[in-house]
């Protein structure tokens, strides 16, 4: 693989790299050579961590500024999954031009879902700037040992604990974009994603190493993160990795390799860390905030807030005309919240100029900085907690454990019980946690690699056909126009399916390598069902 076979150790003699820009307040300096543990530190802030321009966009800010693809991360992760629909095809000003043109064929699980409109193909590079920040960290892990010596243990295991995570958390990203969900019966079997781990030059064409060997990998990773994070203080902010963070994210990895009895260790790790608290949305007005940086709930953040790109507003932001926007919240979604569940009213508002559409804006402040898939909140330990426990059979335990959220996610005195309705017991319990997770963290990057481990789930699978619908304008121009459904593509189950649950890998880098990485299977032709 040609990105991997770029010399990072060569970092302490090349003068300068890309530099962090404003994600970080904290000036941070690329440095010539390294000599200390505090050198590292400023090459992990500066590098390591993604910076994304804007990083926090407001509903009033001028979002065309953050139209640049090389500025987004896996920007079409929250257009494969049931929580999104489209609502205007072919609306294309300047507002949201970048994703809609370049994001229609993910929406619609195209054989190439990098084509935009005009079927040409975009050059993703989500691939080549995940490897190269772990180049980076091979490099910060590598020198680590070399410059320790007579320096604080408690900067050198921070450095340390944040390098294992963000090494960790860029293979849990490219492993499930690019590969088959972690199942049990076959997951060494499956081809994974090229590991590298030293930050030495390995002269050599890259191969694929299988699923079960990158699901090791991360966990060795996060083992050693959360080590070295044990006796250091949380950081004053959200934007570097830390304890609660590392035991959340191997957590939620040991709930994907159905290991159940670790994912109940490390939530409880999180847990009785008593760093952070569930926010009591009873305390928040229609229209606030849900997710923001001061949050008692915002463990860790980085990237940017695409969502505010995604549901973008219906006027757009040079007059006040009536403009529909691209894409809107599905009903599947909306239908799933109950009667005075706030998330329904905190998370989603009307678009202006539009009554039958909603959009999901968790973010909304003026300042601060926050990420929406790439943000870890302090519910979910509870929630990957309460999913191990009812798979376990500790079905008390699991409700006891979901109601400490829930109660904090309705109108005081008005939480329904778990069991109203239907008997809440084996898959039927399984099943409801599962909801409630979809319900918590819609459009925080988690609820299509939530479906895909739930179609390989070994004792309680689960898949569904995903219908996304097509809009387009009819009846003419300007108020004379409106918009209408005339269809659908589908994806089905994943067992019927399972080639369009994965993401082909970067053609320049399968050329590159001569055969020794192999590409996923062919992801068939979709075609629209007309109405």
């Amino acid at each position: 693989m040609k990105i991997l076979k770029l010399l990072f150790v060569g970092i302490i003699i090349i003068p300068t790299l890309c530099a962090c820009g404003d994600f970080f307040e904290e000036d941070s300096q690329n440095q010539a050579y390294v000599s200390s543990v505090a050198d590292l530190d400023e090459l992990l802030m500066g590098e390591a961590y993604i910076n994304v321009p804007g990083f926090a966009i407001s509903l009033k800010a001028h979002q065309s500024q953050l139209l640049t693809h090389t500025d987004k991360y896996f920007p079409w992760i929250h257009l494969q999954d049931d929580d999104i629909t489209e609502f205007a095809e072919g609306y294309d000003s300047s507002i949201d031009s970048w994703i809609r043109s370049n994001t229609a064929s993910a929406y619609r699980w195209q054989e190439n879902p990098f084509w935009n409109k005009e079927h040409v193909e975009y050059k993703p590079d989500d691939w080549e700037k995940a490897y190269k920040r772990i180049a980076i960290l091979n490099s910060i892990l590598s020198e680590l040992d070399n410059v320790r010596e007579g320096e604080s243990d408690t900067l050198a295991n921070r450095v340390a604990g944040e390098a294992y995570f963000l090494r960790a958390y860029n293979y849990y990203w490219l492993v499930n974009v690019y590969a088959q969900p972690y199942a049990l019966s076959s997951a060494d079997k499956e081809l994974g994603v090229p590991l590298k781990i030293v930050g030495e030059v390995e002269d050599k064409h890259f191969s694929r190493a299988s699923v079960q060997a990158v699901y090791t990998q991360i966990r060795s990773d996060l083992a050693n993160s959360v080590a070295a994070f044990r006796e250091i203080p949380k950081y004053s902010r959200p934007i570097r990795a830390d304890y609660t963070a590392a035991c959340i994210l191997m957590s939620r990895v040991c709930l994907y390799m159905e290991d159940y009895e670790e994912a109940v260790a490390y939530a409880d790790s999180a847990i009785l860390r008593e760093s952070h608290s569930i926010l009591d949305l009873n305390s928040l007005e229609e229209g606030d905030s849900f997710t923001y940086e001061g949050s008692p709930e915002t463990v860790f953040t980085q990237g940017g807030y695409i969502m505010a790109q995604i549901h973008t507003s219906d006027a757009c932001w040079w007059n006040s005309s009536s403009t529909a926007s691209s894409y809107k919240t599905s009903d599947d979604l909306l239908n799933c919240y109950g009667e005075n569940d706030l998330r329904r009213k905190i998370f989603f508002t009307h678009p202006p100029f539009s009554t039958d559409a909603w959009r999901c804006l968790k973010f909304r402040e003026e300042s601060g900085r926050i990420g929406d898939y790439m943000l870890f909140r302090f519910p979910e330990a509870y929630l990957n907690k309460a999913e191990a426990q009812a798979i376990l059979g500790d079905e008390a335990g699991a409700k006891s454990t979901l109601n400490v959220l829930r109660e904090k996610r309705f109108l005081v005195g008005e939480m329904p019980a778990i069991e109203e309705e239907m008997a809440r017991s084996g898959e039927n319990l399984v099943n409801f946690i599962r909801s409630e997770r979809r319900r918590e963290f819609c459009y925080e990057g988690q609820r299509w690699f939530d479906l895909r481990r739930y179609a390989v789930n070994s004792k309680y699978p689960f898949s569904k056909p995903i219908r996304h619908e097509v809009r387009e304008r009819q009846g003419g121009e300007g108020a004379e126009g409106h918009y209408v459904t005339v269809g659908y593509y589908e994806l089905k189950p994943y067992a019927e399916d399972r080639a369009a649950y994965v993401f082909p890998l970067p053609s320049s880098e399968i050329i590159f390598n001569k055969g020794t990485l192999v590409q996923n299977e062919d992801r068939p032709a979709r075609k629209m069902v007309r109405y």
